[in-house]
């Protein structure tokens, strides 16, 4: 009767454990265009700063420079906690300015940055955010020339 107790509550907390459960996040997408045109496959980070809770999380914006955050660690949950984030874009391609092959590890192929700085570079990016307990849209406008 003990095991089955035992396995009865071994049981529970598996089940407890696998819920998505966690703090409310809350939506956060835009759009990001570069020098007033879409900017297709450009990671966007979200980077908590402060007392903000979680571990942020990023997008990838489509051919219209649209994204949607996903919260890190959070299994595959869309949104972010309240707080506030610092903001970096980048988007990495080969030499020639093509995309990076599927599964393309950065660290084994040449390649380049082709976000502007400071935008690309988490210590000296300028973009913030303020994420409250609402929706968010975060339109990013960046300049090549700056």
């Amino acid at each position: 009767m003990a095991l089955m107790r035992w396995l009865l509550l071994l049981g529970l907390c598996v089940c407890v454990g696998c819920t998505k459960s966690g703090a409310p996040l809350n939506a956060v997408t835009g759009v990001v265009t570069l020098d007033a045109k879409p900017f297709a496959e450009a990671r966007v980070m979200f980077i908590p700063q402060g007392a903000t809770l979680g571990h942020g999380g990023e997008g990838i914006t489509n051919a219209e420079g649209k994204y949607e955050i996903i919260a890190h660690r959070a299994e595959s949950r869309k949104g972010l906690a309240p707080g506030e984030y610092k903001i970096v874009i980048t988007r990495v391609r080969q030499p020639d300015g093509s995309p990076l092959p599927p599964g393309a590890k950065t660290i084994e192929i040449p390649t380049k940055e082709t976000a502007p700085e400071p935008y690309c570079k988490p210590y000296e990016t300028p973009l913030r955010a303020t994420i409250g307990t609402e929706a968010k849209t975060f339109d990013v406008s960046l300049d090549a020339g700056k």
